[in-house]
């Protein structure tokens, strides 16, 4: 063999040992890169499960918020009015008073009738007990403006939302995500 064929037989040589070297350590950094991806894909489907009960509570929660109103409404408003009132009047009227007038009289029944003036007293109390319906129809103008200052809570079921159907479909999508890890280990 020649000085040429001995250094690229040794230049071969030195070049398959390289690829060799560099063999095994790409197959030991792919087997590192496997036991952690693994390791991973323990640690996410051990997390899943809890992530799907959380989401499930999450469904069947309450979101309870307080909101507080400070605010002034205007009213104005127009109220109709119609009612009958029964008024009940129990009174005694005194009238005293004379009254000057003429009377024919015709003293010896022949048909003549003289005229004689008069003056009558009058001395009476007159009881009145009677009741008086007042009708009433009018419209009220109202014409205010009413202040609030209030705390309202509200309770919003998460369920009755749209969110819950998106809460749905993620807990959906992560049950999906564990079985395809599940696939995945070794």
């Amino acid at each position: 063999m020649t000085k040429g064929g001995k250094i690229a037989i040794i230049l071969l040589f030195l070049l398959v040992l390289s690829s060799l070297a560099l063999n095994f350590w790409l197959y030991w950094q792919l087997n590192v890169a496997q036991q952690k991806a693994a390791g991973l894909v323990r640690q996410v489907r051990a997390g899943l499960p809890e992530a799907i009960d959380e989401l499930e509570s999450f469904e069947q929660a309450t979101i309870t918020y307080e909101v507080n109103i400070q605010q002034e409404f205007p009213v104005q408003t127009e109220i109709p009015f119609n009612e009958t009132f029964e008024v009940p009047i129990q009174l005694t009227v005194p009238i005293s008073q004379t009254i000057h007038t003429s009377v024919m009289v015709d003293p010896f029944g022949t048909g003549l009738e003289i005229p004689v003036e008069v003056n009558v007293p009058v001395n009476v109390e007159v009881p009145i007990d009677t009741s008086v319906p007042i009708a009433i129809e009018r419209s009220v103008p109202i014409s205010t403006t009413i202040p609030l200052d209030l705390n309202v809570p509200l309770a919003i079921k998460v369920s009755e939302t749209n969110l819950a159907q998106y809460v749905a479909q993620l807990r959906t999508g992560l049950a999906s995500l564990d079985e395809i890890l599940a696939g995945l280990e070794p």
